[in-house]
């Protein structure tokens, strides 16, 4: 990627982040369930994401 591309990348990021912080609750939870990501908040006061990844099939195909 070029640096232009990471820029306009981390700016769309940056958006996606806004609409988030401002979603209900229930519109979160359902999106952070459908990408597999879960948070948990430490009373510390931090935050630990934890990403569930989908299984992956892969075939091989037989001898000849």
């Amino acid at each position: 990627m070029t640096t232009e591309q990471v820029k306009a990348l981390v700016t769309a990021l940056r958006d996606i982040i806004d609409v988030l912080a401002d979603a209900e609750p229930t519109d979160k939870a359902e999106l952070y369930n459908q990408l597999r990501v879960s948070l948990r908040y430490d009373p510390a006061g931090t935050v630990s994401v934890q990403a569930h990844p989908r299984g992956v099939q892969v075939r091989v195909g037989g001898g000849t």
